[in-house]
């Protein structure tokens, strides 16, 4: 069975960096409502959870560079450059 640290990475650099600040503004606003609507079940099922969720996948994702919803689909958004675990630390380092 494949783990995750098995996988080839297919998030490029914009889309890394994209991800956090999306991924932080989805955590900031479900605990902002969190906050606002509290001990009400709806609004957590319906509101909260789905963000707090995309909120997760999308810094998990930036941090290791592995979407698995581009690799059910096929997208590598590498481009020409190499995603690899040795180039990850040059990914982040401004040229």
């Amino acid at each position: 069975m494949m783990g995750m640290g098995d996988r080839d990475q297919n998030v490029g650099r914009l889309d890394r960096l994209l991800r956090v600040p999306l991924g932080v503004s989805a955590a900031v606003i479900a605990g902002w409502v969190f906050i606002a609507y509290p001990l009400e079940v709806a609004v957590g099922v319906s509101v909260i959870l789905p963000l707090a969720l995309l909120a997760a996948i999308l810094l998990i994702s930036a941090t290791t560079g592995t979407c698995g919803i581009y690799g059910v689909f096929g997208i590598n958004t590498c481009g020409d450059e190499v995603c690899t675990e040795a180039d990850s630390d040059e990914a982040w380092v401004a040229e």
